[in-house]
C-alpha cells in the first residue's frame, strides 16, 4: 500500500469515527441529563437535593467527551502507544471548555470556536506528551500520518 493511500486512509477513519463519536455522544448526552432529572425529580426530592443545570452539563458534556474520545481511540490505538488517555482527556475536556464558558459568559448558541479551541488545547497537551516519550519526532510522525 501507498503512502498516500494509508493518509487517506487515517484521515477518512478520523472523519467518520468523530462524526459517530458526535451522534453517540449527543445521544449519550440526553440520556445523562434524562437519569440527571429523574433522581432529582424522584429519589434527590425527598433529601430535598437539586442538581444545578451546571451538573447536569457536565455529566452531559463529559458523555459527549467520553463518545467522541473513545472513538476517535480506535483509530489512535494502532498509531499511538498509551492512546487509552485519549479517551480520558477529550471526556475531560469538553465540560472544561462548554460549561466553563457557559459560566464565565452565560449560556449562548454558538459560535464554538472558543469551545473547540480549547479542546484542541487538551488534545495537543496531551499528544505533546506522547510523542516525547516516543523515539519518533512529533514533526516525522505527522508527515508519516498526513
Amino acid at each position: 500500500m501507498s503512502m498516500r493511500f494509508l493518509q487517506r486512509r487515517f484521515l477518512l477513519s478520523w472523519v467518520v469515527t468523530t462524526l459517530t463519536g458526535w451522534l453517540v455522544g449527543v445521544f449519550l448526552f440526553y440520556v445523562a441529563a434524562d437519569i440527571a432529572l429523574h433522581l432529582e425529580s424522584t429519589i434527590l426530592r425527598d433529601f430535598n437535593i437539586r442538581f444545578p443545570f451546571s451538573i447536569q452539563a457536565t455529566l452531559g458534556f463529559a458523555s459527549i467527551g467520553i463518545a467522541i474520545g473513545g472513538c476517535q481511540w480506535l483509530v489512535l490505538r494502532s498509531s499511538l502507544k498509551g492512546s487509552w488517555m485519549w479517551v480520558f482527556v477529550t471526556s475531560l475536556a469538553f465540560p472544561v471548555a462548554f460549561v466553563g464558558f457557559d459560566a464565565a459568559f452565560g449560556p449562548r448558541n454558538g459560535p464554538f470556536i472558543l469551545e473547540g479551541t480549547v479542546i484542541a488545547a487538551f488534545q495537543c497537551l496531551y499528544l505533546r506528551t506522547q510523542l516525547r516519550k516516543s523515539p519518533v519526532r512529533w514533526k516525522n510522525y505527522i508527515r508519516s500520518k498526513f
